[in-house]
């Protein structure tokens, strides 16, 4: 049986109010859902995103030590990060779905990362 893959689009908690500029960008991509962490930061990005998108948002706090601005430098997420991915992957095949992480950049990027993930495993797209 053939699964299509989901494409997580990761993003980095948002403390500058960069979300309108990230939901435009990613409205092609008819995003199914946000997910995010269960920080304030994390949790009020996703917020907007969802608002702004017209979709629901779900909080998970096994989310809230993914490293999105590390992630793709050489950085895993930890195992209970990865194993909230990979449940999200199972819930939304051949879905945009888009996953605050828990820590902050420290700076004013938001960090955006396309992680695509199927039934052949993980590939980071950028």
């Amino acid at each position: 049986m053939l699964h299509c893959p989901v494409t997580l689009h990761l993003l980095a908690p948002d403390e500058q109010a960069r979300s309108a500029e990230i939901a435009e960008e990613l409205r092609h991509e008819h995003v199914a859902m946000v997910y995010a962490a269960a920080s304030p930061a994390a949790a009020g990005t996703a917020e907007e995103l969802g608002r702004l998108l017209d979709v629901s948002v779900r909080v998970d706090a096994d989310l809230s030590d993914l490293d999105v601005a590390g992630f793709g430098r050489g950085a895993h997420p930890v195992r209970h990060c990865a194993q909230a991915l990979e449940d999200i992957a199972d819930l939304h095949r051949g879905e945009h779905v888009i996953v605050v992480g828990g820590v902050a950049t420290g700076g004013d990027d938001m960090v955006l990362r396309r992680l695509e993930i199927g039934d052949d495993g993980w590939d980071l797209l950028d």
